[in-house]
């Protein structure tokens, strides 16, 4: 019934604290217009993470859309043959990964010779850096170290001047004793080293000078400790023998640095070989996997499909589009769970349904506010109301901000009028039995011109749109009939001249799942047919 204006007042569908105030009493607002909201932080962080998961879900489908296309493809071209295009194709295949594989073996055998050069050379130097060493330790433990140790390999080293420490003076004569032994046989290990030595030997005989280096370095350092020691270091007489042992343990550091340099060097060749050989052989193992699968598509172009593997294909499409099925009752569920948190956010807020004035607001931000309990007052600026019950099996349908399509019983169906939902009671009230809800509606502010013809008390007529969805498949509500709890369509391949008497008898009765439906008779098919499908319609 249409009724003259008044004002609405708006309350939280939930309760909570209130997080922010965005008007003030007197302020002007617009329909749609944010009034207050909660805080709602869980809410947003949960509504964020599903429309996460119906991104996911979409991309996924795509990639099942994709498949699908791909193996209903490979099944028309199983079930059209081979041409003789596409078997030249694969022979230029073949032919390709065969220059192919050949490129790959002679780069494989290139990369393995140049390997072995590149190591080659890295060991050029051994010999002569070993002699070297050879000739740097000889140097400090016999010349260098000769005015402070003396003595032979048959009677033993003595120190040549008294300490203040005794033992330290009998490590280094027992080092000295030592060298003199490891000196000889490292010189006539050095005969047998040349250039032609194996990487092996070589490493071996680095290896093996580092450990009789570190030995004589281990006596210059004592030697040096003693000389520089507080007993000793005004003894000018040692000044010589401080010179000499300062070189020598330059030297030897020296040369086990260069030693170190040799065995990176090499090591780091070694490791830059293994991988060019390692990377050669993959594209090597490549192309014969390669001109393998190019001969094995000549073998199938060539010998055609069998009655198998048709099959086998028509299954994969099958698989496919069951995929495809699937994925799309995913994102209906993904949907209805990122519709469900929105929903949640939407009840954190107030919004103006209609243009008005703000004309009270009892609530301050930091406040504890209860559902249902009115909040804020917003006087209407348009001329006419309409107030309808609905009844209880349809109030959770609608919300406010839902738009309407109203037509008078005092003018012809022809004429109506847009309207949008600004009000619903939580109060219940009872009319012959049946719960109803007191619903407000509001003429839209577009329509004010035609409202000059209409009068407080006259009767409406109320479509209200609680939902909308493009591209959907649609049928007539009365082709579709209930059993034993679902809902039924019955579908006939029988073309469309065919007798009504001929179509039933061939109809195929189909389960399907029903969406929305219209004001207009018909419903939304989610699943059970398809688009093109022909569906029985019983006679009115």
């Amino acid at each position: 019934m249409v009724k003259a204006s008044h004002s609405v007042e708006l309350a939280f569908e939930k309760g909570g604290k209130l997080a922010n105030q965005y008007v003030k009493v007197g302020d002007r607002v617009k329909k749609n217009q944010l009034l207050l909201e909660l805080f709602a932080d869980d809410l947003y962080a949960q509504l964020n993470q599903a429309q996460a998961g119906v991104e996911v879900a979409q991309a996924q489908l795509r990639q099942y859309e994709a498949a699908l296309e791909s193996q209903q493809a490979k099944l028309a071209e199983l079930e059209r043959g081979t041409r003789t295009e596409e078997v030249k194709l694969s022979e230029t295949k073949v032919a390709t990964a065969q220059k192919s594989l050949a490129d790959a073996e002679t780069n494989l055998k290139n990369v393995r010779s140049k390997a072995d050069i590149d190591v080659a050379n890295a060991y050029d130097d051994v010999p002569d850096t070993l002699n070297d060493a050879y000739a740097k330790a000889d140097d400090a433990a016999r010349v260098k170290s000769s005015s402070v140790v003396s003595g032979g390999a048959v009677n033993g080293y003595t120190l040549n001047f008294g300490t203040c420490d005794a033992s330290g003076s009998n490590v280094i004569t027992s080092l000295r004793s030592n060298i003199e032994g490891t000196l000889v046989s490292w010189e006539s290990e050095l005969k047998n080293i040349t250039g032609s030595s194996s990487p092996e030997t070589l490493d071996a005989a680095i290896d093996t000078a580092k450990k009789r280096l570190s030995m004589i370095k281990d006596m210059v350092d004592r030697i040096n400790a003693i000389i520089t020691s507080a007993c000793l270091i005004g003894d000018s007489s040692r000044n010589t023998d401080r010179t000499n042992i300062g070189i020598a343990r330059s030297n030897i550091n020296t040369t086990i640095a260069a030693l170190n340099t040799q065995e990176q060097t090499i090591s780091a060749q070694k490791a830059t070989n293994n991988s060019a050989i390692t990377t050669a052989q993959t594209s090597y193992n490549a192309a014969q996997n390669s001109l393998a699968s190019a001969r094995n598509e000549l073998d199938l172009k060539k010998a055609g499909s069998t009655p198998e593997q048709l099959a086998y294909q028509r299954a994969l499409v099958k698989q496919a589009r069951a995929n495809v099925d699937a994925q799309k009752a995913q994102i209906r569920q993904a949907l209805a769970n990122r519709n469900n948190y929105d929903a949640q956010v939407q009840k954190t807020m107030i919004v103006s349904p209609i243009d008005g004035i703000v004309s009270k607001l009892d609530k301050e931000v930091g406040e504890i506010v209860s559902a249902n309990v009115a909040a804020v007052s917003v006087v209407s600026d348009a001329k006419f109301d309409i107030e309808t019950n609905i009844t209880e099996a349809d109030i959770a349908k609608i919300k406010l901000g839902d738009t309407a399509k109203i037509t008078l019983d005092a003018f012809d169906q022809e004429t109506f009028w847009n309207a949008a939902v600004v009000e619903i009671n939580p109060a219940e009230t009872v009319i012959e039995g049946v719960s109803t809800y007191k619903t407000t509606l509001q003429f839209a502010k577009a329509d004010e011109e035609n409202l000059k013809q209409i009068k407080p008390g006259m009767t409406a007529n109320i479509d209200i749109l609680t939902a909308e969805k493009d591209g959907v498949l649609l049928l007539p509500g009365r082709s579709v009939y209930g059993k034993d709890g679902s809902k039924f369509v019955k579908v006939t391949k029988a073309p469309s001249n065919t007798s009504q008497p001929a179509a039933i008898q061939g109809a195929v009765e189909t389960k399907v799942t029903l969406g929305l439906r219209g004001s207009d008779g018909n419903v939304e098919i989610i699943d059970g047919v398809r688009e093109g499908d022909r569906i029985l319609i019983p006679q009115e």
